[in-house]
């Protein structure tokens, strides 16, 4: 999904795994790293809950994660569900098997935790696979700069 935002070009970007052994090649998983647009209000938000409703209603599986503190809550498990089983949180991860109805698998966890493993499901003759998000979002970190980024140097902003 693309549009202009306040002038700005935004773009939603997402991964999708695909069957390789179906002439189709029919989508199998739908990971959402959830974004700004995916939790203010506005057309991003709109589009995304959208996209999220056809997802729950289909055989398609959805694994969302939440890694922004900001915004309106926007997974497809239930928020009192998550602080029911985890209590305070601030980041959270959710995964809807396909055709499961409204059945979630989910993780959530503070800033002062590690990040978790999250499962993403293949087809019915792969296993699912482990994710380790804390050495994903640390390579990502070293390798593209992202210390440059912030002056660690001085408080944060309130």
């Amino acid at each position: 999904m693309d549009w202009i935002e306040d002038g700005v070009p935004v773009r939603q970007l997402f991964i999708e795994i695909h069957s390789h052994n179906t002439p189709e090649r029919r989508v199998l998983t739908v990971i959402e790293l959830l974004s700004h647009s995916n939790k203010s209000a506005g057309r991003g938000r709109d589009e995304y809950l959208a996209k999220q409703k056809t997802l729950l209603e289909s055989e398609v599986h959805l694994l969302e994660i939440d890694l922004l503190r900001a915004g309106e809550y926007t997974l497809a498990a239930s928020q009192s569900g998550l602080r029911a089983r985890f209590g305070a949180f601030d980041y959270a991860a959710s995964l809807h098997r396909g055709g499961y109805g409204q059945r979630f698998q989910a993780v959530a966890w503070t800033i002062q935790e590690r990040l978790p493993t999250v499962l993403v499901p293949l087809d019915e003759t792969h296993p699912d696979l482990e994710i380790d998000l804390q050495p994903v979002f640390e390579r990502t970190y070293d390798e593209c700069g992202f210390e440059r980024m912030v002056d660690y140097t001085q408080p944060l902003p309130s």
